[in-house]
């Protein structure tokens, strides 16, 4: 339909209508083809927070898991930060400048990791 593909591309920023302290993120995982996309958060949530719901989502706990930020969700760049499992989590997200659609992308460096070689994804 012609008018919905209109409306489509004149909607503008699909961020918008949002509270100015949310922030919307893809998390993906080193180990793991799946992307998580548009996870909210607040930008008062701590990294430690944002850990906890890294390791609901994927299965690596806090301590293992380096993360990166990324302003594409391809990875090509360098990342615009790096906070390794040793760094101090009482940090906020809005203390990293990070803005919508940027990608969390977490390493997990745990080497007896259940998600290595696919553990997680393949079902067969």
């Amino acid at each position: 339909d012609l008018r919905a593909l209109q409306h489509y591309v004149t909607a503008g920023d699909e961020y918008k209508n949002l509270h100015p302290d949310t922030l919307i993120l893809d998390v993906t995982h080193s180990n793991l083809k799946q992307r998580h996309i548009e996870i909210r958060f607040d930008k008062h949530t701590t990294i430690s927070t944002l850990r906890d719901k890294v390791y609901q989502q994927t299965g690596t706990p806090p301590h293992f898991q380096h993360l990166q930020f990324h302003s594409s969700p391809t990875l090509n760049s360098a990342p615009l930060w790096e906070i390794p499992p040793e760094m101090d989590s009482t940090r906020m997200l809005g203390y990293y400048s990070l803005s919508h659609g940027m990608t969390c992308y977490c390493i997990d460096l745990d080497p007896h990791s259940g998600s290595k070689n696919g553990g997680y994804e393949d079902t067969s």
